[in-house]
């Protein structure tokens, strides 16, 4: 299943820690890594995604969107792990 996933870098720790306990951004939060952070949207939302990159570019952060297609859900056979 594809989803979309919105990649933010802020300036400071502090400015991530805001950004991302944000009312419209924590609930979107998929993963963070010190002020990187990443918000995953479902395919169906890209509204949700540019709205979130366009918040992030108002407060001067890097934004960018990707969707993201997981390689274990793409696969048109089984995958064995065994």
């Amino acid at each position: 299943m594809a989803s979309w996933r919105v990649h933010v870098i802020c300036p400071d720790m502090a400015k991530a820690k805001e950004f991302k306990e944000a009312k419209d951004n924590f609930k979107a939060l998929y993963a963070e890594a010190g002020t990187k952070l990443t918000f995953e949207f479902s395919e169906s939302n890209e509204k949700g995604a540019d709205e979130m990159v366009k918040r992030a570019e108002a407060l001067t952060f890097k934004a960018t969107k990707e969707k993201f297609v997981d390689p274990l859900d793409s696969l048109e056979t089984g995958a064995d792990f065994w």
